[in-house]
């Protein structure tokens, strides 16, 4: 996002599609959204080299369509973009990237907007609805809508601060999900599922406690990995609590315990004195809990909670070892309407929690049993975190014996 950037007309806003120049890609239809948008001007790179243009066949269409909307001024045919380097710079330097194809299996040219820090309008077609998410790195409108598409670049051009906070997210995800290695670890992992489905089942023992222990080991290498991130959140927290604002956890099972362990902690003490941190685990009220279930369903266990008890410059925490506990989700999306902070500690990414959230730590382990035990880790270095800074903050802490273990 930080590299290069081509060159702009002064006073106009850059709107840039990305792609072969086919018809149902979709192109003319932005052109005819051109026509709703002042000031904007639209350039689409792909197609045959710059000077075969008058010879291809979609190009004279699309010069066409300019012509018969009055924008043939503000519109530029590229061509195919040659050296590697000049598409980066070309993204850069575009307010928005539209992908507005009838149908797309992939979506590849919303990722590489993704990753130069451009949000992206797109059809809400094909790979296109997993690769941009609605409202977080970009907007979805419907194919063959030139209505809907130019009221959707009009709001977007319109709000810098939106496209600031989509570009950030898509950098974000891009970074998170889409490097080779990931990729790759994926598409292996896809194989070897499809490889244990073939295999007929057999008795399987649990794994032996040296086992256990080994693959705990193997783990913990990922949760070295996210100290850095875990020590920012202890920070951060600590200075969100001392200012009199409230973290609320979330889980279920194994990972309500932990998040009721971690509440425990804060309102309590981890291992040095200091005074008590507002900590509230939503599902430890019982009457509430269950009357919520009974009254709204499950899924809303814990978004109701936090609707009642959230307020802004909270923290939620929300755990899950698979990531796609529907009320932990739908806890985030409340906690994020409220204007709350939203944190999610998950397995192995991708998974819908880490995406949604503000930030995520995930971890990934060959069992429940295992994810589990570096989330309590995970916990216990948050903890550390947030009795230094307090620690620090409050000029030290006052010596104390060490707390005996119970």
């Amino acid at each position: 996002p930080d590299g290069p950037r081509r060159r702009r007309r002064a006073g106009m806003r850059r709107v840039l599609c990305v792609g072969r120049l086919v018809q149902r890609k979709g192109i003319g239809n932005v052109i005819e959204a051109l026509a709703e948008l002042p000031a904007t001007e639209l350039l689409v790179a792909g197609g045959p080299a710059r000077d075969q243009l008058d010879a291809d066949p979609e190009a004279q269409r699309l010069r066409a369509v300019a012509e018969r909307c009055g924008v043939a001024d503000r519109v530029e045919l590229c061509g195919r973009v040659g050296r590697a380097a000049d598409l980066p710079a070309l993204m850069r330097s575009a307010d928005v990237i539209v992908c507005a194809p009838w149908y797309e299996p992939f979506g590849i040219v919303p990722l590489e907007a993704m990753a130069c820090g451009v949000p992206v309008v797109a059809s809400a077609v094909g790979g296109m609805i997993d690769t941009v998410v609605d409202g977080v790195t970009g907007v979805h409108v419907p194919p063959r809508d030139p209505e809907r598409l130019a009221a959707a670049l009009r709001a977007l051009l319109d709000d810098p601060e939106r496209r600031a906070a989509f570009g950030s997210a898509g950098v974000r995800r891009a970074r998170r999900l889409y490097d080779w290695r990931r990729v790759a670890t994926a598409t292996l992992d896809v194989y070897a599922r499809q490889a244990r489905r073939a295999t007929p089942r057999r008795f399987k023992l649990a794994a032996s406690g040296r086992e256990h222990l080994g693959a705990l080991h193997a783990a913990l290498g990922g949760l070295d990995a996210e100290s850095e991130r875990l020590e920012q959140w202890g920070r951060a927290l600590a200075g969100r609590l001392l200012d009199g604002a409230r973290l609320l956890t979330v889980g279920n099972g194994g990972s309500a315990a932990q998040a009721q362990h971690l509440t425990a902690e804060l309102v309590g003490r981890y291992q040095t004195e200091r005074r008590p941190l507002s900590a509230l685990c939503l599902h430890s009220d019982g009457s509430s809990f269950t009357a919520i279930c009974n009254d709204y369903g499950a899924e809303e266990a814990f978004a109701r909670q936090v609707h009642a008890h959230a307020r802004p410059g909270d923290v939620l925490l929300a755990l899950s070892t698979s990531g796609r506990s529907a009320n932990v989700l739908a806890a985030v999306r409340a906690a994020a309407e409220c204007g709350v902070t939203t944190w999610g500690v998950s397995g192995g990414a991708p998974n819908p929690l880490g995406e949604i959230c503000d930030d995520a730590v995930c971890l990934a382990g060959p069992t429940t049993a295992t994810i589990q035990e570096l989330h309590l880790v995970a916990l216990h270095m948050l903890c550390s975190a947030v009795d230094r800074e307090v620690a620090l903050r409050d000029g030290g802490a006052p010596e104390q014996p060490e707390r005996a273990p119970v």
